[in-house]
This record gives structure tokens, C-alpha cells and sequence, in this order.
């Protein structure tokens, strides 16, 4: 008889991890000093890798840097790699062993094209890592998606602050967020023991989220749900709900509603309207439930997805408790050819 899993304890290395990230901040300033002169950044990955980067390249997209940015999946980057793809682009891989094939392949493509490489990956030691000519790191296999967006969070404010400099506002948010964080992942454990019971009790989930949470409910859905707790799922962007998902919308399938503190917000709480008046229940994570200590409200706005991704990543561990579902469980990724 098998042995049950129990439930994991809170990473105890997960503000470690994240002051590692604050401590390559000069590589992260070069990094984006070659973005800015080249005037073309493109983030690439596969899976929870590309997810790990939406929340940077919506918020560059909407601020006034005048660097152009994409976020493109590394098999789409390797057969329809963009046009003006070159000396003038820099390319940020992520992948988080370094070896997901068509991730390394996409890089040594932008290598050989000309443009700058930066691999984002546990380890400086990979195939990802021979490729690229800089490297971004956080050496944790637990905490990875919060670890990502504090490093591309930085990025983005280097390039948002025009000067190359970042203002010492942003420079205390970031130097708290460890603490605050760390602090979040304890405030949000009941919630996310009772959440991880509700989603538990199904074999389906659909989630929502927008803006840079809307990597997250890919991220929750696909590579979560999906492939580590082999449920039915789906993900929308919340605005896009109202556009043929909501017609599955029904009592006994849980929709998990991601909201956050950024301009799409409203887009969520009208689909949490919604399910309240026509479904009579939704399963809401919240980021301004955060305490966030010590990091000015004005700020909330541009942080407030690694919250929500702190949250995310604890939930699939409570959700491998209440399903006695190995995360490692595979049928086939890297057990046959594919």
C-alpha cells in the first residue's frame, strides 16, 4: 500500500530565493542598458516559462519605454522567428532546468542572428546557459515563478525608468517585497487550504485572470491542473469570459477568478458579478487581501502579480494534499519521445 503524501511545508528558503534575485540587480541593469539601445526585447519559453513572463511584458507594453516587446512561445520563435529578429534585439530565454529543447534551440537561433542572448534558468550550468551570453538565475526548484517575475520585474523598471536608474521608491519596494512576501505565503495558507478542498472535490476547473495575472491562470491551468493533477481545465482572459466560456459556467464546475490591483482588474470583477447572480458561487484569490507590508499603495499595482504567484504555487501544493496526486506524476513529459 502506498504511503499518503502529506502536505508539503512552506518553502523555508522562499525569501532566500527572492534576495538572490534582488542581489543580480547589476546584471539586470546591463541587461536592460542592451535592451535599450537596441530598442527590441523579446521574452521566450514554453509551458510555465512563457507564463513566468507575461506579467514584464505587459507591464513594458503599457508604460512609456520606448523598447518594443514581445513574448513569444520557443517553438513558435524557432519556425516563425520574427522578422526583425537581429543585432538589434535582445532575447531573454527562460527555461527553468535549461533544457527544454526548442527553448536552447531558440536561443542558439537568436544567437546566430546576431542578437544578445540572457538565459533565465535555475542554474548557470545548462545547455540554455551555453547559449546565451548573460545569465539570470535563482537556484530554488520550489520557488520559481515569484523568483522569475522579481528578476523580469526589475528589468522592466530599469527600462521604465528611462535614466537606466531606478528611483529609490522602486528600490525599497523591491528590497521589502522578500519580507512581504514571505509574510504572504502564511497569511494566505488557510485560504488556499480551503480553496484547494473546493477545487479538489471536481475533475474540472476553468480559471480566469488578466493583465500579468493572466499568466498565472495559464500557468494554474495548464501546468498545474493539467498537467500535474491530470484535471480537466481551461483558462480565459477574464474580459474574453463573456465570449463563449461562460456557457459552461454551471453549479459543480469551479471557476477560479484570479483579481489584481492593475487598470484590468474590473475585467474579473464583472465575471465574479456574473457567476454570484447566475452560477451562485465563485472561488476568488485576491490580491488585495495582502498585507504587503511595508510597500507604499501607489506601488501595488506593478507587484501585486507576485502575490498572486506566491499564492499560486503553494495552492498546487495543498491541492497534491487533498488529492494524494504527486506533483512528479507523469504519463508522458520526459517519459517517452515527443
Amino acid at each position: 500500500m502506498e504511503s499518503a503524501i502529506a502536505l508539503r511545508p512552506i518553502d523555508p528558503e522562499l525569501g532566500e530565493v527572492l534576495d538572490g534575485a534582488l542581489r543580480q540587480r547589476a546584471v539586470l541593469a546591463q541587461v536592460a542598458a542592451l535592451a535599450a539601445q537596441a530598442g527590441e526585447l523579446i521574452f521566450v519559453g514554453a509551458g510555465g516559462s512563457w507564463a513566468s513572463s507575461v506579467p514584464a511584458h505587459f507591464l513594458l507594453n503599457h508604460s512609456e519605454s520606448p523598447v518594443r516587446c514581445q513574448n513569444i512561445q520557443s517553438g513558435e520563435f524557432i519556425t516563425a522567428p520574427p522578422p526583425q529578429l537581429g543585432a538589434r534585439t535582445v532575447v531573454v530565454a527562460s527555461s527553468h532546468t535549461g533544457s527544454t529543447p526548442e527553448t536552447v534551440e531558440a536561443a542558439n537561433l537568436a544567437r546566430r542572428r546576431g542578437a544578445v542572448t540572457v538565459s533565465l534558468a535555475r542554474d548557470a550550468d545548462n545547455p540554455l546557459a551555453n547559449a546565451s551570453q548573460w545569465h539570470l538565475t535563482y537556484g530554488s526548484d520550489r520557488t520559481i515563478t515569484p523568483a522569475k517575475h522579481m528578476l523580469l520585474g526589475q528589468l522592466v523598471e530599469f527600462l521604465c525608468s528611462g535614466s537606466g536608474q531606478l528611483s529609490q521608491e522602486v528600490i525599497d519596494t523591491y528590497d521589502r517585497l522578500p519580507s512581504a512576501l514571505q509574510d504572504a505565503s502564511v497569511q494566505s495558507e488557510p485560504w488556499l487550504s480551503d480553496l484547494a478542498v473546493e477545487i479538489g472535490r471536481h475533475d474540472t476547473a476553468f480559471v480566469l485572470g488578466s493583465g500579468p495575472n493572466f499568466g498565472l491562470s495559464y500557468l494554474l491551468s495548464m501546468c498545474y491542473l493539467m498537467e500535474m493533477q491530470w484535471m480537466n481545465s481551461a483558462c480565459f482572459n477574464s474580459g474574453e469570459f463573456f465570449h463563449g466560456a461562460f456557457e459552461m459556467a454551471q453549479e459543480g464546475t469551479p471557476v477560479v477568478v484570479l483579481l489584481g490591483e492593475d487598470d484590468t482588474r474590473p475585467l474579473g470583477e464583472r465575471a465574479v458579478r456574473f457567476l454570484d447572480r447566475y452560477v451562485g458561487s465563485q472561488l476568488v484569490l485576491d490580491s488585495r487581501d495582502l498585507a504587503f507590508s511595508g510597500v507604499l499603495a501607489s506601488a501595488r499595482p506593478r507587484i501585486a502579480h507576485m502575490g498572486m504567484s506566491i499564492m499560486i504555487a503553494r495552492l498546487i501544493e495543498h491541492l497534491e494534499f487533498v488529492r494524494q496526486h504527486d506533483l512528479g506524476q507523469r504519463r508522458y513529459m520526459h517519459k517517452v519521445e515527443y
